[in-house]
């Protein structure tokens, strides 16, 4: 049973939470939540449940791998609050909190309240994961961390009470696993965090680990089996194509894994120091084994070896807390080719074990042998103050992480804002640079709808229209520079390109936004987007036939894709025209099927009806 007065210091911890993410509440759809969320109609409709177990699943949820649960509570998300974003955001708070709690309670198991306390705190509100909270579609975190450690719980519990799981906590061992991996991959490293668990030595008997173990033999068993299924299931029945297509990080053999203990290094950094937090990290390859940047690496991962080796006996938590980190980090250090090896959203679940190690080593100093020759009044005095010595400390670093972490929920509020923070730091990467040029075109687009409506107005305020008109045509010239940045870097950036042209096109220059389209199908071919920008292009010259092909070309592409919608409306409008109804009326209402909250749907809906046989 857990005290009352460990239940109450449960209450400061959320308190504190709270405090540091409020803020977040306000924000807007940022990074990929326009893809997952606020521009995915999948996660509008209960309909879509049939799709989960299908290969369409992958077409059009807008995830790039298989992930359900994540979807479903998109899902249920959408069915409470609508699309907006502040119902997503209340819900990642809401895991995050309850994430906060059964982690305070895990670690209640191995360390004594005062420690378990600041292990809570620390993981309440370290800066350096919040991604993980503050995006909505980085949701998966929050879901797998929730199911982890709501399994590892139920597991801790009865080792300590010294009880073999029945089997209805083993069911409910392996639900929690199975829901766990359908959130997130990095799942797969949590039957090597039971291991560790299991294999646990109290008092240094050795013989307990070993007892443990043939006693769970049919849980392990079981943790085996269902990790088993989902590999065939998510990486051979279930797999998103380009996937497949994913180079490996460096040609040679070498250069991966020292460069991905380099970024093991710089994660254990942005725990103890994280003041360059971003949303796109530098991932520079290791150029030679004995650069300065590997060297210092390998000290940093040498000296945790050494810590975590020299504290097996005497404090068992810094050990299990470091082996923890680095086993739930062996999914995304690219031993199979992931699309972004170095993101800070991968350290949330993680960066429990570094927690873990560092409550270890508070409870270590904190029970450490006061001088012998110190009366017993005194050795109350000498407890006090150098318990004193370390609280106080302990305090400023967490008041100055949430102070980090609100700052971080400023950043997070739009896109213009997370991007512009974003490039405050020098990179050599294209996506920055794409992402803030996106913002900034979205702004533009913002600001001439603004102009518009003002325009429209009886009288019209002509000085706003003019500012307006001017704060656009800036934004604009703004993207297009910031596109041109983006393909300095990375000459292959086919979304770039498209990007470039959609601008050309909305500012009439039809001929260099013909040129940009083609650059991105040089480079990708089966960019199903510039297919239908360019389809479009071409229908505002006039060139009808090969607006059709364009449009068809992108349909073939991905034909069940929500975003195929716009081609298919686009094809019916120009066959309709063309004359050819009966067709143009069957390409609408498969448009209004993929998204039914596309675009002009109203009017869709009323072209449909019309042209009823």
């Amino acid at each position: 049973m857990v005290s009352r007065v460990a239940r109450r210091s449960a209450l400061p911890a959320l308190l504190l939470l709270a405090l540091a993410y409020a803020g977040s509440l306000a924000n807007d759809f940022t990074y990929d939540d326009g893809l997952v969320i606020a521009g995915n109609p999948f996660i509008l409709s209960w309909a879509n449940l049939s799709d989960f177990l299908s290969a369409r699943y992958l077409a059009r949820s807008g995830e790039l791998s298989y992930r359900p649960i994540v979807t479903l509570s998109y899902m249920v998300d959408a069915a409470i609050w609508g699309v907006r974003p502040f119902g997503f955001h209340l819900t990642n708070l809401l895991l995050h909190a309850l994430n906060v709690t059964l982690w305070w309670l895990l670690v209640r198991t191995w360390l004594s309240p005062v420690p378990a306390f600041g292990v809570a705190l620390l993981a309440a509100v370290h800066p350096a994961p919040s991604e993980a909270v503050l995006a909505i579609a980085y949701r998966e975190e929050l879901l797998f961390t929730l199911f982890g450690l709501a399994m590892l719980l139920l597991l801790a519990t009865r080792l300590r009470q010294g009880r073999a799981l029945s089997s209805g906590a083993c069911v409910g061992v392996w639900v929690c696993f199975a829901l766990a991996l359908l959130s997130k991959e990095m799942a797969l490293s949590l039957p090597l965090i039971v291991l560790l668990l299991m294999c646990w030595r109290p008092a240094g008997v050795a013989r307990i680990a070993v007892e443990r173990l043939r006693r769970h033999g049919l849980l392990l068993a079981g943790l085996l089996l269902c990790s088993a299924a989902y590999l065939v299931l998510r990486f051979l029945v279930l797999r998103e194509p380009s996937e497949a297509r994913l180079p490996p990080l460096d040609p040679g053999w070498w250069r991966g894994p020292l460069t991905m203990l380099t970024v093991a290094a710089h994660d254990v950094r942005l725990f103890l120091l994280p003041v360059t937090l971003r949303a796109e990290h530098d991932l520079n390859v290791v150029a030679a084994p004995y650069s300065a940047r590997l060297l210092v690496s390998l000290l940093i991962l040498v000296v945790l070896a050494w810590l975590g080796w020299r504290s097996r006996r005497r404090q068992p938590p810094v050990t299990a807390g470091l082996l923890w980190c680095g086993l739930a980090l062996l999914p995304v250090l690219n031993l199979v080719p992931i699309a972004n090896p170095s993101a800070e959203r991968y350290l949330y679940f993680p960066f429990l074990g570094l927690g873990l190690a560092v409550g270890g080593g508070l409870e270590r100093a904190l029970s450490a042998k006061r001088p012998t020759d110190v009366g017993a009044a005194k050795r109350g005095a000498v407890g006090r103050k150098f318990s004193c010595t370390l609280v106080v400390p302990a305090c400023l670093i967490l008041a100055s992480f949430l102070l980090l972490t609100r700052q971080r929920g400023a950043v997070w509020h739009d896109n213009l804002s997370l991007w512009q923070a974003t490039l405050a730091w020098p990179s050599s990467r294209s996506r920055p640079y794409h992402n803030l040029a996106d913002a900034w075109l979205s702004r533009a687009e913002s600001l001439a709808a603004k102009a518009e409506q003002l325009g429209a107005a009886t009288p019209g305020p002509e000085d706003k229209v003019r500012r307006s008109r001017a704060e656009a045509r800036e934004a604009r010239r703004r993207a297009a520079l910031l596109y041109g940045e983006a393909l300095r870097r990375n000459p292959a950036g086919y979304e770039s390109f498209n990007n470039l042209g959609n601008l050309y096109r909305d500012e009439r220059a039809y001929a260099r936004a013909l040129l940009a389209y083609a650059q991105a199908l040089r480079v990708n071919p089966g960019y199903a987007d510039a297919w239908n920008n360019l389809g479009i292009t071409y229908k505002r010259l006039w060139r009808r036939d090969r607006a059709i092909v364009s449009y068809l070309r992108s349909i073939a592409l991905r034909p069940e894709a929500a975003a195929t919608a716009a081609a298919y409306k686009n094809l019916g409008i120009a066959l309709l025209e063309a004359g050819g109804r009966r067709r143009a009326r069957q390409l609408f209402v498969r448009s209004l099927t993929l998204n039914p909250g596309i675009a002009e749907q109203e009017e869709l809906r009323r072209v449909v009806e019309r042209l009823a046989p």
